[in-house]
């Protein structure tokens, strides 16, 4: 009769998690997020995109106006790393396009500030839409209790990251019963009873 062996190798205690593998989890959760995107909303972004002949550089320049207040053109291309000539023609485009518009400050006329059109912020609304509604769909198919665990860590993250942060982002996103808009002055989260 053969006597089973016990395993004797001792059980390694679980590392740490460390940030470069957490960002490894966020990027696969990404790559779910837009490979489910494909069929949901993501045609539709880019047909806005194309639509309004908008590029990459163009839409950042829109969210950093949408989510910062109105900016100049210096701090515009201090925050997206362009050349001021690229920023200056990059900004002209998006004048042309009715997105952005020049208006002189109230604290120096002499200085022109770019904010956005109420067009500008329609467009940067609905990609704000868009996002939450990708976000959602690749959340949909986890259960309750994996949902409950995620939305406890989440909440966790945000809490250290704003109690962190000296300026924290005026993004907000959109919950039940609220909308969010975008203006020349920031994102805003309006809900049901603010609306009555």
């Amino acid at each position: 009769m053969s006597k089973k062996v016990r395993n004797t190798a001792k059980t390694r205690p679980a590392e740490p998690p460390t940030a470069d593998g957490v960002a490894h989890l966020l990027m696969r959760w990404t790559a779910m997020a837009m490979k489910r995107a494909r069929t949901g909303g993501m045609p539709e972004l880019l047909s806005l995109l194309n639509e309004h002949n908008l590029t990459m550089p163009m839409v950042v320049v829109m969210h950093v106006i949408a989510f910062e207040g109105k900016q100049t053109m210096t701090s515009l291309a201090d925050k997206t790393q362009l050349s001021t000539s690229a920023t200056s023609h990059l900004l002209q485009r998006l004048v042309d396009g009715g997105v952005v518009e020049r208006t002189d400050s109230l604290a120096d006329r002499r200085v022109k500030e770019i904010g956005l059109t109420a067009l500008g912020s329609e467009l940067v609304s609905a990609m704000v839409r868009q996002r939450f509604n990708d976000l959602r769909s690749s959340v949909e198919p986890l259960s309750a209790p994996a949902l409950g665990l995620l939305a406890k860590a989440l909440t966790r993250v945000i809490d250290e990251l704003s109690a962190d942060a000296e300026h924290e982002a005026n993004a907000q996103c959109p919950r039940d019963g609220a909308s969010t808009t975008v203006g020349a002055h920031g994102a805003t989260n309006t809900t049901d009873q603010e609306k009555a």
